[in-house]
């Protein structure tokens, strides 16, 4: 939301279409790592460093849990999907429409580990 706030300068929209694209070609074992540098980056440019700093700490302790359950093509899948919803409201400057879709994507993740971990 905060990053859809924001006039980003056309550095900033090229690293998010980047960051996202790197999400959808990453292969199976990089994937997280991707996934985590488009997050950092969405934090990043809300400029907000208190936001980004928690975002990174968030980050860690989800992806210790990720890293605990499979790896599915039809979640990674899934997951850029709402990345692109994400992507696309910041770039359009819509602030409802990113945290409607950031919410969307988090609460995913939220149930899949709940499915998984329970």
């Amino acid at each position: 939301q905060s990053a859809a706030r924001r006039s980003l300068r056309a550095g900033e929209r090229a690293r998010l279409l980047r960051l996202q694209n790197a999400c959808f070609e990453a292969p199976l074992a990089g994937y997280r790592p991707a996934d985590s540098r488009l997050h950092l980056a969405i934090a990043e440019l809300s400029g907000s460093p208190s936001l980004a700093s928690a975002v990174a700490d968030a980050r860690v302790r989800v992806n210790d849990l990720l890293d605990a359950i499979p790896l599915l093509p039809r979640n990674i899948v899934h997951s850029n999907q709402q990345h692109a919803r994400i992507v696309q409201a910041v770039l359009a400057g819509d602030p409802k429409a990113a945290r409607d879709a950031m919410a969307e994507h988090l609460d995913g993740t939220a149930a899949l580990l709940r499915a998984f971990l329970a």
